[in-house]
């Protein structure tokens, strides 16, 4: 066996070595010049100091919006994706994205909620993106959460199909069928590995009674789906599933000018253990109404309050029951002081997801919405008062509630 010849072997590593480097380097620098980068005035970046290797130090908020803009889809892929011949750019999703060291909150804004535009007139917060660009966006939202952004994401729909196929496609499991001819969507019960055709029409139903709320709650088990599957080892762990995943997300983003892909790096790996506890999701505590013949989705103030509270203060949210938890939950409500605050608070709790019934009048009508549970149901209302902006009390033993009943006694604004 001939000697080893340590100074070559030395010399084959540094080669090695530097290659690597140099390919990951052009990875990032190839990836960075895809992004498109905008200004954005609205949003401060905090810069680069928030995320460590071993997690973030605080709170980081992101903007993620969902375009609906068709122009890079040829006639063939809008008949596929079921996408319409609609040219503007309005958005479809629109997801406020809390990184925390604990834990990851979603807040998401329904696509009809009534916001005021630049000129002071009522649109649909889906229209403020074509009508002022991602600035007006941003600030639009910052107003309603009284809070600041750190960074700004939008993604086409092309592009998510390249991003999700990127990642290896993502795995949702459904307790029912999904039909809809309108977005395409074609799924039996159970567990699906969907490509990038098969997400979109799935995040794009507006299939059940609750049709927005339904299409929110897809668009976050979604989005659970695609971080547990883009920050797990298979793509982090792997080269060249990253360097793909991280060439494909930055050309299909647009974002701004303070957020680099490495630094989306960074941050995934940061919220990798944090993401294997799931996602806190919650969408902003509105109603249905019908305003000068125009229909909206209209936010509910004390709820809203409550929300935003948390988001600023960078407090976890409660864990969200599934719909088969909230099917076994009857929901009483009693009017307060404002008789109208019943009905309100009924029709913000039915667009959540929850069956109610109206029952009486509280006794003791409260100053502030009181949600009231017996043993065992606190976590289901901590959810509930988040929803109407109310406090959490328990049952009195003379006056003992069913497992799975929980009273709303509605108060003065």
């Amino acid at each position: 066996m001939p000697p080893i010849r340590w100074p070559r072997v030395a010399a084959a590593l540094a080669v090695v070595l530097v290659s690597a480097v140099a390919w990951l380097a052009w990875t990032w620098w190839s990836a960075d010049r895809a992004l498109d980068q905008q200004q954005v005035e609205s949003i401060s970046d905090r810069g680069a100091e928030d995320a460590e290797a071993e997690g973030l130090r605080e709170s980081l908020d992101v903007l993620v919006v969902g375009s609906d803009d068709r122009a890079d889809l040829t006639d063939e892929q809008r008949r596929e994706l079921h996408t319409g011949d609609f040219d503007g750019t309005r958005t479809d999703t629109i997801l406020w994205v809390q990184l925390r060291p604990d834990g990851v909150s979603i807040v998401s804004f329904p696509r009809d909620l009534r916001v005021l535009a630049s000129d002071g007139d009522s649109v649909r917060i889906n229209q403020v993106l074509e009508l002022g660009g991602p600035d007006a966006l941003a600030a639009t939202v910052e107003g309603l959460m009284g809070a600041e952004l750190d960074h700004y994401v939008e993604v086409s729909i092309s592009s998510f199909l390249e991003i999700v196929d990127a990642a290896g496609g993502v795995e949702i499991c459904l307790d029912e069928e999904l039909r809809d001819t309108k977005s395409g969507a074609d799924f039996d019960a159970g567990c699906h590995d969907m490509d990038g055709v098969d997400a979109l029409a799935y995040v794009r139903s507006r299939q059940g009674a609750r049709s927005d709320f339904a299409r929110v709650e897809r668009q976050q088990r979604f989005l659970s789906a695609l971080a547990d599957r883009a920050t797990s080892l298979a793509v982090l762990g792997n080269p060249v599933r990253l360097r793909s995943v991280a060439t494909t997300v930055a050309e299909g983003l647009t974002v701004d000018d303070g957020l680099s892909v490495p630094r989306m790096v960074e941050l995934a790996r940061a919220m990798r253990s944090v993401l294997e506890d799931g996602l806190d999701s919650v969408t902003l505590p509105a109603s249905p109404e019908e305003i000068d013949g125009i229909p909206y989705v209209v936010p509910y103030t004390p709820g809203l309050a409550e929300l935003a509270g948390r988001i600023q203060r960078g407090e976890a949210l409660p864990e969200q029951p599934s719909a088969e938890e909230r099917e076994e939950l009857t929901i009483l409500i009693r009017s307060g002081g404002d008789p109208d605050e019943a009905a309100e608070i009924e029709s913000v709790l039915y667009f959540a997801g929850y069956d109610v019934l109206v029952d009486g009048r509280a006794e003791d009508p409260p100053l502030r919405t009181r949600v009231v549970a017996g043993p065992g149901d606190e976590d289901a209302a901590e959810v509930i008062a988040l929803i109407v902006g109310g406090e959490v009390t328990r049952s009195v033993p003379d006056e003992p509630l069913d497992p799975g009943t929980i009273v709303v006694e509605a108060g003065s604004r």
